[in-house]
Parts: structure tokens; sequence; C-alpha cells
């Protein structure tokens, strides 16, 4: 070791960095005073310890290997080339973060590994600090970026900048923050930067462009850091915010007073806001006498205002607590009802309260008016035979009439909670032939077209549509649906009366011709066979020619009476049948009030006297029922024929009855008896409470009707 020349040594204590010469044992054989200093060791007491010893204990070993393999290959790099950390230990077993280079030297015959260490703890410091500024920056749920404030080329964006924008991180660094601000001129942006430098921070709203186009409003503040003393120059700092909830709130609030001022305006009252001092912010309507003009109290304390009125201000503290409170105080000779109504925020406290004041007595009259109005139109709308839709232009159902529920069968809550009205007809949802119907009338205000209306069993009802805006209301529209039903029973009941007087003309010209040509020409057939007979002198033959003739007139007496039977009516009894029902349906509508709706099915015709005699005693006596206890506005009569029943439905929409209570009293006796008498039945069941009572009466048939003695 003391080989070395003592101007080596001399040399080596010159270096800034610690200096390590180790020979091919591993064994220091000079050290320079920075690395006696910077691993704790007196001047001259490292000399001949093993290099080993400078590592922690725990990679000695693999230290070593990694010596030997250095000492067949020496190179002059630096270690750690793989990316491990590189440690160090001091005489006082403190570790530290090392970065190391080795040279290997030649001397007197000799190799000698030359190692350069250098603590980088602050390094490692600073790296960690680097890393954690960027990784809270990263998680920043807002936009952050660094630009050069004479470019404004963007050299840092964090990941809520990429999550705002859309853009990768590669891509937002090779762009400036103008493609991100289309709203914003190179000069505005400019204009902001140097305002920041001027000032130290300047603010700005406008809106971030998505890389997929949306735009998303969004307020930024401008910001100047300084650079690393002495490296770079001061650097402008971005940062941007989503105001979207915001300006939500905004658009919210100003919708909300000029919902207040249209509400004070149209009912002359007055309207005011405060915040929770009592500070009032926004007042509009009428006028109070002891304040002159409503606008002029905005800025001023309702302690100041209603010094004269203690109850107003104990009021408002009430409210201030969440309670709705008034007070009646009289201001002008007029008596005026104050309220307060708090405002609750998200956090369950409140954050404002609105005010409001008004006449007493024009209150009450407007209450009066509104409810006389609300109760006429809800008595308009129940009594009404059509069904009845209130929905808004967009066609969310809004209100329905009773006729409306009982067409498609569902109650008034199934209705709303249905919200389109097109999803009750055959044109469901998603047709487009509809919805471009629907669209005529948001664009011309009236619409009519023919539909059915599907029911929940899944039977359909032929309805006309019509549709109108309605006027002061041009967001919702008037929907009426008329019942076709009875008009196609009426068309289809036109077209069989018209083929009964197509089969009565063709009835008409067969009698004819049997009368005025058939008959006549077997009577003259009749009088030549009694002319022979008399000529004859065979009585044989003459008798034969009697009883031909004899058969002749029978066959002209049953010609005459199928004649007659031909200008008969077509239907026979049929239409004595029908006209009885109708009859006693003409007699009930005197005592209902209302007509019932009458449907027939089937062959009534070949109906047998005794049967339609129970028939008509049982619907006259079931409509008597149903004007007595079912209070009902609508009723309706069905008689289905077929080959083996007759059955009768009596169907209301009045309060309904329990089966137990519907079954007492003669007129049920006898109904039910009439039918028990032939083998039939009667059941009486309500449909629920306020929605009405079903009747239905059933008989059998014989397989083969009597006469109908008609």
């Amino acid at each position: 070791m003391s080989d070395f020349p003592e101007s080596a040594r001399v040399l080596l204590d010159a270096m800034p960095d610690a200096v390590l010469v180790v020979d091919d044992d591993g064994r220091i054989v000079l050290s320079n005073a920075e690395a006696e200093a910077l691993f704790r060791y007196e001047p001259g007491s490292m000399l001949g310890m093993e290099v080993e010893s400078l590592v922690p204990l725990g990679l000695r070993q693999r230290h070593e290997e990694l010596r030997e393999h250095y000492h067949h290959q020496p190179l002059r790099r630096s270690m750690g080339t793989c990316g491990q950390r590189l440690t160090g230990i001091t005489s006082h077993g403190s570790v530290f973060p090392t970065e190391i280079n080795l040279s290997p030297c030649q001397y007197g015959g000799a190799t000698y590994v030359v190692a350069a260490v250098r603590d980088i703890s602050d390094r490692v410091q600073l790296d960690r600090d680097h890393r954690r500024v960027l990784a809270s920056l990263d998680s920043l749920p807002s936009l952050v970026v660094v630009i050069d404030p004479d470019n404004l080329w963007i050299g840092y964006a964090n990941d809520g900048a990429r999550r705002m924008s859309g853009y990768p991180v590669d891509e937002l660094t090779s762009m400036t923050p103008l493609t991100l601000l289309p709203g914003m001129s190179r000069a505005e942006f400019s204009a902001l930067v140097a305002r920041a430098r001027t000032d130290g921070q300047a603010t700005a709203e406008t809106d971030l462009q998505h890389s997929d186009g949306r735009r998303l409003p969004l307020e930024i503040w401008a910001t100047f850091v300084d650079g690393v003393p002495g490296g770079d120059a001061a650097v402008c700092v971005l940062f941007g915010r989503d105001v979207s909830d915001r300006r939500q709130a905004q658009d919210q609030h100003r919708a909300v007073l000029d919902k207040l001022r249209r509400v004070a305006v149209s009912a002359g009252i007055s309207i005011w806001t405060l915040d929770r001092e009592g500070t009032v912010v926004f007042a509009q309507g009428a006028e109070l006498s002891h304040l002159g003009r409503l606008g002029d109290a905005v800025g001023r304390g309702i302690a100041e205002l209603f010094e004269s009125f203690p109850t107003v201000v104990a009021a408002f503290d009430e409210a201030l607590g969440g309670v709705d409170t008034s007070t009646v105080v009289s201001v002008g000779g007029e008596s005026r009802q104050i309220s307060f109504q708090p405002v609750i925020g998200d956090g369950s406290e409140v954050v404002e309260v609105i005010g409001t004041a008004v006449d007493v007595g024009e209150l009450e009259a407007s209450r009066q008016a509104a409810a006389w109005e609300r109760d006429r139109l809800d008595a308009t709308h129940r009594s009404m035979s059509q069904g009845m839709l209130t929905v808004s232009i967009e066609g969310t159902v809004l209100e329905a009439n009773p006729a409306f529920c009982g067409l498609v069968g569902l109650s008034h809550t199934e209705v709303l909670n249905s919200r389109r009205p097109f999803s009750f007809l055959s044109e469901r949802e998603g047709n487009s032939e509809f919805e471009a119907t629907w669209m005529i009338l948001a664009e011309v205000g009236h619409v009519e077209f023919s539909t059915e209306l599907v029911r929940p069993d899944g039977s359909r009802i032929p309805v006309l549509v019509t549709a109108d805006r309605i006027a002061g209301h041009p967001d919702q529209a008037l929907v009426l649906f008329s019942d076709l039903s009875i008009r196609r029973r009426f068309e289809n009941d036109l077209d069989t009366a018209n083929a009964v007087l197509v089969a009565a003309d063709e009835r008409e010209r067969i009698a004819r011709d049997l009368h005025d040509r058939v008959i006549q020409r077997i009577f003259a057939t009749g009088i030549s066979l009694q002319s022979t007979q008399s000529r004859t002198a065979d009585a044989r033959i003459a008798a034969r020619l009697g009883q031909a003739v004899d058969e002749l007139d029978l066959v002209i007496r049953e010609l005459r009476t199928s004649v007659f039977e031909l200008h008969q009516t077509p239907s026979g009894g049929a239409s004595g049948v029908r006209r009885d029902v109708l009859a006693v349906i003409d007699e009930a509508t005197r005592v209902l009030g209302f007509r019932p709706d009458v449907r027939f099915e089937g062959v009534i015709e070949d109906l047998d006297i005794e049967v339609e005699v129970d028939l008509l005693a049982v619907v006259r006596e079931s409509l008597t029922n149903v004007a007595r206890h079912a209070a009902a506005t609508a009723a309706s009569v069905a008689v289905t024929v077929d080959d083996e029943s007759l059955e009768l439905v009596v169907d209301d929409n009045g309060v309904g009855s329990k089966p137990a209570t519907a079954s007492t009293g003669h007129g049920m006796s006898n109904m039910a008896g009439r039918a028990e008498r032939r083998g039939g039945n009667l059941v009486m069941s309500p449909n629920g409470p306020g929605a009405g009572s079903t009747l239905r009466w059933w008989v059998p048939l014989p397989s083969e009707q009597p006469e109908s003695g008609r």
C-alpha cells in the first residue's frame, strides 16, 4: 500500500467525491478524505479493510460475487446499471443511497479498481418529493397544466386534464390550451396569462371541448410559479374546474326567480327572498304602503323594514328553524298575511327564506274562485262520456277523466303511472308513423285520427282521437277519445238492415211470381182436369182425376200460405224480441236519468215466448235495482244467444254492492228464481269500491226451440 506515490494520495484528497482504491482481494489500499468522511471513519482507518464492510450486511455476499465477476472483466462503468438501488453503510451503521463509478487501474504489475462514491440522498429525496407532487396533482379532479408563457405550449398535464379532455397526456403535451378552449382567442388567452403575471392570478369562465366534441363549462385560474434558482424561468400553471353543477344551479335559481316574478304579477302579491341574516336579496310584486315600492327593499334587513311589526320579524326567525310561518298585520289600512317559507339546502340547513305578502280578502276570494273553477272542471271531466286526457306536448299524461279510465279498463292511478298516452293505443311507442302524427300536434296545434285502444285483457276498442293545444298553455294538449263501438255496431246493423231489405224485395218478387204465375197455372190445370173428369165414362179414371184436382187444391192453399209468409218481415219474431227489450230500456231511461248502452249478439228470433217473458222481467228488475241502489251515471245491457244458452249481463259504474247485501230483497230473489226454474243461475258481483257492479243472468236453451207464437 505504501507503493503508491504520495502525489496520488494528495490528488485523491483534492477530489470532491469519495474515492476508494481496492486490490484484487477486495481490500482497500487507498482512500481519500471525502471517503473517510462519507463512511464516518477516522483518517487512515479504512486502509486494509475489506470493501464489503462498506456494504449493508444483507448485500455483502452478492457484492463479493459481483466483485469477482468484475475482476475477470474489468471495465470502466457505473455500478447498478441493471436498475438496482446501491446503498452504503457508515461505521455508525447508517445506510444511505449511493452512486458508484468503477474504473480499472494497472500499477506495479497489479490490477486495482478505483471506485468513485457519491451520496445521492438529496437526489433521492427530491425524486420522492417530485413523484409525490405528481401523484397529488394526478389525484386532483381538476385540470392542471403547466404552459410556457411565451409560446403557450403545454409542458405538463395531470391525469385530471386527461379525464376532462379525453386526450391522452402525450397528446396534451403536444398542443396549446387554445385547442381545449375554443371559446377563447389567442389574444384573450394571452391577456389572461399577462394578467396572471402582473397580478399573481387571473380567472375566466369558458368551455372545455372534449375530444369527442362535447362542451364542458369550465372555470380556469392562471398563476405563475418561479422556476428553479439558476435554472428555468417562471412558468404559468393553469387550473380548470368543472362548473356544470354551478351553472345548473344558477339556471335553476334564475328559473325560480322568474317563476316568482310571474306568480307575483299574476296574483297581485308581494314576494321576496331573504338570506339567513335577514337581508332582502330579491323582491317582486305589489307595493307595501310602509315600504314605498317593493323594489327599494333589496339590500335592506328585515328588522329595519318591519321595525313596527315585531310579529313579522319573529315569524322570520321561526322560519330560520325550518318551519313555515305566517302572521297577519295591518298595512296601509289593509289586512295583509305575511308568510315565510324556509328553503332547505343539501346539508338539511336553511339556506334562504321566501316571504310573501297578500291581501287576505283578495286571497280568500281567489281561493274560492279557484276552488269553484276546479270543482266545475272536475264535474265536467267526470260527466263527459268521451275519454279525455290532458298531456304535455311531449306526450306525458298529466290528467285523465273516469270515462277514459273506463275505456282502457285501468284505474286513474294506473293511467297516470303509464305516463304516455300512446302506450294505450294499438300503435305502440316507437311506431314512427304515430310519433310523426304526434309531432303534427306540436307544430299545427290540432290532429285527428282513428285507432284502437288496447285493454289489459287484449280486447280492442275503436276510437276517434282528437287532440288540440290548450289556449294559454302551449306546452299542453287536450286529447279526446270517442268510442266508435256504437257507430260500428250501427253501421253493422245498417248493413244488416240493407241486406234484410234486399231479401225482402226478393221475397216480394218470389211471392208475386208464385201468385201471378205458378198458382194461376196450377189453377188452370185443375180446371182442365175437372173438365176432363166430367167427360170421361170410366169411373176409375174419373176418381183418379178428382183425386188429382183435390191435390192441386191443397198445393194452391199451401202456396197461398207461403206467399202470405213471404209478405211478412224477413226476421220473423226477432224484431218483436228486440223491440220488447228496447221498450224496457226506454222505460228504465226515465227512471235512471240516462240511457244504458244495449248490445245484442247471436240469433234471438227463435226464443221461446216464455223465455222471452223471463228475459224482459229480469232486464226490467235489474235496471230498477241500478236506479234505486247503484247511484250510477252509466250502465250497459248485453243479451247474448248461442245454440245452447241465453245470457244477460247488466253492468253499471255505481258505488258497487256486496254480494251478501245484494242478494237480499224480492227483486233479486225473483230474478234468481226465474233462472233456477230453467236450470240456470244468477251472479251479482261488485267491480270494486266505486267501480260499480255486474249482474250475470244465464239460462240454458232447449236443443230445438218451439215456435214463438208471434
